[in-house]
């Protein structure tokens, strides 16, 4: 990952010549890649497989804040585990690699000139797009951790070259969150987005979602229990209802799917947070948007 991200280093001093804009690569079909493609969802929570590969390695983050230039894209077009598009000051999608249509769904001419809110919910929508705004006024990269299609994500957005591309914008770079003991000084005080896009998990209740938190641990019943000041029957009864609603069959099986969803990268004010966020965008009625 360490020279991919030198080759995109490299490819931001480029020639003129290479400065030919997003259109070439805009007509790439999708293809099967290391994300796989449960959900049917975009924007910048692309959907995950449940049976996840191994997490790689993540790109380092705010390598510079030196602004994306053209040459940098065929780069990441390349990249099957690192999903990334381009929007442009009005956050419209401009052009977006093989693994972001992948994971739509999509072809890139069908994603071509959609927005956040076509895909996501607004409460999440809105959200991220600060973060976008922001990096656009300040020129400064930003990276955030969210909860997206049912998995722990790393979000790094990037000022777009506006002389090269010919307008503002940002280069968004959506990845697997590392395991939280592979990660380095560079990745420390990485903040969360509160508001998640969930597409299977949008079924559990906040109760249910603490429990399943708890359970990424391997935390047994009781101990949940006595964590939440519940009954272990109560929890018992919440288990049995997690089972129903994600259609597992057994205790480990639901242990491995909450620990490859990443749930315990977050702490447990973070998800208190996330929880709260789900909360926001139910109330809403924006809960049958997936992501």
């Amino acid at each position: 990952m360490r020279t991919i991200m030198k080759q995109i280093q490299a490819a931001r001093v480029e020639s003129p010549e290479a400065r030919s804009g997003v259109a070439a690569a805009g007509g790439e079909q999708p293809h099967r890649g290391a994300f796989g493609s449960r959900s049917v969802a975009p924007a910048e929570d692309p959907p995950v497989t449940k049976t996840k590969s191994a997490v790689p390695s993540p790109l380092p983050l705010a390598v510079s804040d030196t602004p994306i230039v053209p040459a940098v894209l065929p780069i990441l077009d390349q990249l099957t585990a690192v999903a990334s598009v381009v929007r442009d000051e009005t956050l419209r999608l401009v052009w977006c690699n093989r693994a972001y249509a992948e994971l739509s769904r999509r072809t890139v001419e069908e994603l071509i000139g959609t927005r956040l809110e076509d895909f996501i919910p607004k409460a999440a929508a809105d959200e991220r797009a600060r973060v976008a705004l922001e990096v656009m006024q300040t020129g400064r990269v930003k990276s955030y951790y969210q909860f997206g299609a049912d998995q722990r994500l790393l979000c790094s957005v990037f000022p777009l070259d506006e002389s090269a591309f010919g307008h503002k914008g940002v280069l968004v770079v959506v990845q697997p969150a590392p395991p939280t003991g592979a990660l380095d000084a560079a990745h420390a005080d990485i903040p969360v987005i509160g508001t998640p896009c969930l597409d299977e998990f949008a079924a559990l209740t906040p109760a249910e979602l603490r429990v399943l938190y708890h359970l990424a641990a391997g935390k047994a019943t009781a101990e949940i229990g006595d964590h939440l000041h519940r009954a272990a029957k109560t929890v018992e009864k919440q288990i049995e209802s997690i089972h129903r609603k994600l259609g597992t069959k057994s205790r480990a099986e639901l242990v491995r799917l909450a620990s490859e969803s990443g749930l315990q990268g977050f702490d447990e004010q973070a998800w208190e947070q996330i929880i709260e966020g789900a909360r926001r965008i139910k109330r809403a009625g924006d809960s049958s948007v997936a992501s």
